[in-house]
């Protein structure tokens, strides 16, 4: 019996930014850890906010870890939520890295101005933490849990290593927990798009299409091949191909409820004009010129939350029948 096709979708096919970000962190975290001199290069005060020669480090922090715990988990991460760049494409996936980096650096100013009041001089070394935990609202609102499991009563799935990873960040010091809370909550406001947040920091498409032009062709990955490959003998190798078939499934049920919510709405509106035709014939055969509708019955209709005069062609359909007019109002 032939072993079944499987579409091998490790590495970074289809995700360039996760790509070249992974390195853009590791790289200057990696001289941090290994040159403790350079730290001061990596934090900044309330005072290095008003000097133009080291306002710079504002970006500087954001772009490392501080410690190699941090990092290991942290490009982990990175790596893992590459599937939001696969799914949503590379410019909204930088779109959405670019509005979290600056509304997260804003928030964490912030922060840093209301606690300054408390301490001589409060350094700040935020690192990438806030942009990285703001995904993980999306991770949780996206990504189903599959595969789960109770051990003395508490549960587990495939979710719960990604969870534990980010706690362990959290909680390496009580300064990544202020750094963490931000991302989330900016996470959760651009969730909400509130005061339409998710429209602030897009990236035009003309930039987009000249950097996939240029620095996309020298770092976009091929794409995979289809493979014969069999069921791993291995738990990791096995939870990656359920990891991988999970993401396609997600994928093609996105797909499929698109595709019905426009048959639905397809079939509402063949429907109302099947209803509208029928109440046109039934008023020629009666005859009779149909009298206004009460004023009182267009009221009762408006205050249930429709404009005028779709209950003025609804009544006039039915006859100036309200409960039939409720029905035809509620079905467009």
């Amino acid at each position: 019996m032939p072993r079944p096709i499987q579409l091998n979708i490790q590495g970074f096919y289809k995700t360039p930014v996760s790509k070249v970000l992974m390195p853009i962190i590791a790289i200057p975290s990696l001289i941090l850890n290994f040159t403790p001199t350079l730290r001061p290069l990596f934090l900044y005060s309330l005072e290095d906010l008003t000097n133009p020669y080291k306002v710079w480090r504002v970006l500087s922090c954001k772009l490392v870890f501080h410690h190699t715990t941090d990092l290991v988990c942290g490009l982990i991460l990175i790596y893992y939520f590459r599937i939001f760049e696969r799914r949503a494409g590379s410019r909204k996936f930088c779109s959405y890295i670019q509005s979290m980096f600056i509304l997260c650096t804003l928030l964490e100013i912030f922060c840093l101005v209301v606690m300054q009041h408390g301490f001589e001089k409060l350094t700040w070394k935020p690192g990438f933490h806030s942009v990285l935990m703001s995904f993980f609202v999306k991770f949780y609102m996206d990504v189903p849990r599959t595969n789960a499991a109770s051990i003395c009563g508490i549960p587990f799935s495939s979710k719960s290593i990604t969870y534990f990873m980010g706690l362990q960040i959290v909680f390496l010091e009580p300064m990544n927990a202020i750094f963490s809370v931000c991302g989330i909550l900016m996470g959760i406001l651009y969730r909400l798009n509130f005061i339409n947040l998710q429209n602030w920091f897009n990236i035009p498409e003309s930039v987009a299409d000249f950097v996939s032009r240029t620095i996309g062709a020298i770092v976009r990955t091929k794409p995979p091949q289809r493979l014969l490959q069999p069921m791993g003998a291995t738990r990791e190798i096995q939870r990656q191909q359920r990891m991988e078939l999970l993401e396609q499934e997600m994928l093609l049920t996105q797909a499929q409820g698109f595709l019905n919510r426009q048959h639905s709405i397809r079939r509402r509106q063949i429907a109302r004009q099947d209803q509208i035709q029928t109440g046109i014939h039934m008023n020629r055969d009666n005859g009779a010129p149909q009298q206004p509708p009460a004023e009182d019955k267009i009221v009762q209709l408006i205050e249930m939350g429709f404009s005028r005069s779709d209950v003025l062609q609804a009544l006039s359909v039915v006859n100036n029948d309200v409960t039939m007019a409720t029905n035809l109002l509620l079905q467009e």
